[in-house]
């Protein structure tokens, strides 16, 4: 239940007085407010005094009391002295302030919204102007005029993730991981901001949502699932409205899993609120999935594309500071698998807000900047906002630590998803504290599974509901009062008691795994020698070359019949598939229906256009072909990924373009030569992670 600090006073002083009439002179001297605030105030008290069928008695020239069954003032009375105090800060009414301009169909009176937050007309006032200066980081705004109300201007779909932001920037600050549940509970009674929402239309999203998420290709963070049923929820209110997104023609192919998940999702809305769904709603909700925030877990040739970009970045910044980023595969999965959904969201043009993008550009001012002008000279036809490239210095800053000296004082970092903010915020702990030794970092949803006693210190951004240990709750980017706050702690810990200053988390592999492992890797680069060949094609078409491909593996039951033509055109039509600044082509793919690895270069007579990774259309003439089976394990992955690393080095391109086959085939047993090598030398030692 929630109740604001001066009416649960009020609630207080009236049932400590239970038989008495108290008047509202009384009152407002014991509040030391005026009497028009105790009057204002008693409204929501009434309406509180509702819920347990009691009322405010009224005697003239005596005052008021409670009156109703004496078991039920008893129970008010509990759940009364077990509710917290808690006070809208300004930050909170801004959120509820904009959920009421997202679900009336009018704009608001500013009579109405003062009485529901119980604030006078100028502290309404100066919240509105607080929220002004917000909106000037956001593409919508706020439209004041006298006789005529308070309403949003913009695309619906900046005001819906506009929203969206905002609420999940405070939710981020909320205790809302339950630990006993393994699961973040979004509906806390005390909690009046994070109650706004209709918690029965999102239990009723909920189940269907999981279920179609299910069939994507990628494993989505807790905090994105979170996102994405708060958005959805926030749709249907918006939908019932008739405030609709607007249809805009599909950037990628219909058949993309991302958007077959969002016809189910919508097929189960349109069911539960009886209205059809607009195709723009299907549409958007599509695009969104694919800018997602998703989980690590790296597959470097499923990803080749993004792989590359990855990589150049790595390089181009790692000459620029001196920092040698390749250095920390952690680092490396975590950045590949940021820049996937950042580059949908950029194509897409689908926003995000980074609120401590000013304090990021401040602390890593070279890092930005180098990044912000990289970004623009890859892709000029694309443009980053301060606010993503804010996120993706988060990754570069995060992996600076692993180049310090290891200090004492075991530390567990948690964080929503913990990749990239919670190495960042990491380093920051390094910088102030260099007697920590940060042995983990780890997701919130991946905490139950962590043993707390290896730890001496526990650090989070996130909330953690009825922990059952002791934490700091701290901002990303460590404030002040944070500082403070782990100083007490760490001056606390005697340092001959502290634990391990590093966790082992390697473990050793038995000989039997290391045989399997070799033997893998064996067959793997038998595949890509043995099958390997260059030919010369005549062809007008991407298609055609396809046709061309499939007709040459018709006899060798590679795959199944259509399956490969199939994959590459989808990924040409989300993400196109050219090796910027060159004439080259990667086409790529993986699949169950695939048997075998396979490694094939095609050059074509004429120069055909296609779509490059980079978005930009260029002219092309040499076909890399790289397909393998989708079962592989990381050893057999790394074999093939090093080919298309090797697309680097521009030498390679250069003999690739132009050289003959013995000359590819001998630089090719060279690439695989070098890989095959060290990941021998992996398995006779110990697994990485």
């Amino acid at each position: 239940m929630y109740l604001t600090n001066r009416e649960k006073s009020i609630l207080d002083l009236l049932l400590n007085s239970q038989y008495l009439f108290l008047s509202l002179e009384d009152l407002s001297n014991e509040l030391d407010v005026s009497v028009r605030t105790v009057q204002r105030e008693l409204k929501n008290v009434e309406v509180t005094l509702e819920r347990f069928n009691l009322f405010l008695e009224r005697a003239i020239n005596k005052g008021i009391r409670i009156n109703g069954e004496i078991k039920e003032i008893k129970n008010l009375k509990n759940i009364i002295n077990n509710t917290q105090n808690y006070e809208l800060t300004q930050e909170d009414r801004i959120i509820i302030i904009f959920y009421r301009l997202m679900t009336n169909k009018y704009p608001l009176k500013s009579n109405n919204l003062s009485k529901e937050l119980s604030i006078s007309n100028t502290t309404l006032i100066q919240d509105l102007s607080y929220f002004e200066e917000i909106l000037m980081d956001l593409p919508i705004k706020l439209i004041r005029k006298r006789g005529y109300g308070i309403e949003l201007m913009g695309k619906e779909r900046d005001k819906r993730m506009s929203f969206i932001n905002l609420l999940m920037y405070r939710i981020e600050r909320s205790q809302l991981y339950s630990i006993e549940e393994n699961e973040f509970v979004f509906f806390n009674e005390n909690d009046r901001v994070l109650g706004i929402m209709d918690s029965e239309l999102v239990l009723s999203i909920e189940k269907p949502l999981k279920k179609a998420l299910e069939n994507l290709p990628f494993e989505l963070t807790d905090y994105a699932k979170l996102e994405i049923l708060l958005y959805l929820t926030l749709s249907v209110e918006r939908i019932n409205l008739n405030n609709c997104v607007k249809e805009e023609p599909l950037k990628e192919h219909t058949l993309n899993p991302e958007y077959k998940t969002s016809i189910a999702v919508y097929e189960h809305i349109s069911q539960l609120i009886s209205k059809e769904i607009p195709k723009g709603e299907i549409n958007f909700f599509a695009e969104y999935l694919k800018g997602a925030k998703r989980l690590g877990k790296f597959d470097i040739n499923e990803n080749l594309d993004i792989n590359l970009i990855a990589i150049e970045l790595i390089d181009m910044i790692s000459k620029q500071t001196g920092y040698q980023f390749k250095q920390d595969k952690r680092f490396m999965d975590g950045l590949i698998s940021h820049l996937e959904p950042l580059f949908n969201r950029v194509r897409n043009g689908i926003f995000v807000f980074n609120p401590i993008k000013d304090e990021i550009r401040e602390d890593y001012f070279l890092l930005f900047n180098t990044l912000e002008g990289i970004l623009k000279y890859k892709f000029p036809n694309l443009i980053f906002s301060e606010d993503e490239i804010g996120f993706l210095t988060i990754h570069f800053a995060s992996a600076i630590p692993t180049l310090k000296k290891i200090p004492k004082i075991a530390t567990l970092v948690v964080c929503t998803n913990g990749i990239g903010a919670s190495r960042m915020l990491s380093k920051r702990l390094l910088d102030n504290f260099p007697q920590l030794s940060i042995i983990e970092e780890s997701s919130i949803k991946e905490l139950s599974k962590v043993n707390i006693d290896d730890f001496d210190i526990i650090i989070s951004t996130v909330g953690i509901y009825n922990a059952n240990f002791d934490y700091i709750l701290v901002n990303p980017m460590i404030k002040d009062e944070d500082k403070l706050s782990i100083e007490r702690v760490i001056n606390n810990k005697l340092l001959n008691a502290t634990k391990k200053a590093k966790k082992a988390i390697d473990k050793e592999i038995n000989l039997l795994e290391k045989v399997y492992f070799v033997e893998s890797m064996n067959g793997t680069v038998k595949e890509i020698l043995k099958g390997f060949d260059l030919k010369s094609i005549s062809c007008n078409s991407l298609e055609d070359i396809l046709n061309v491909i499939e007709e040459d593996l018709k006899d060798e039951s590679i795959s199944e019949d259509g399956t490969i033509k199939r994959l590459i055109l989808e990924k040409e039509n989300n993400i196109g598939s050219g090796i910027p600044d060159s004439e080259l082509v990667l086409l790529h793919c993986r699949s169950t229906h695939i048997y075998k690895t396979l490694f094939r270069i095609y050059r074509n007579d004429k120069k055909i256009r296609v779509k490059g990774m980079d978005s930009n259309l260029q002219d092309v003439n040499t076909f890399l072909f790289l397909i393998a089976n989708e079962n592989l394990n990381k050893y057999q992955l790394d074999i093939i990924s090093s080919i298309s690393i090797s697309l680097l080095e521009p030498k390679n391109i250069e003999i690739f373009l132009s050289s003959s086959k013995d000359n590819i085939n001998s630089m090719l047993e060279n690439i695989l030569n070098i890989r095959y090598n060290e990941l021998l030398s992996n398995i006779r030692g110990e697994l990485y992670c």
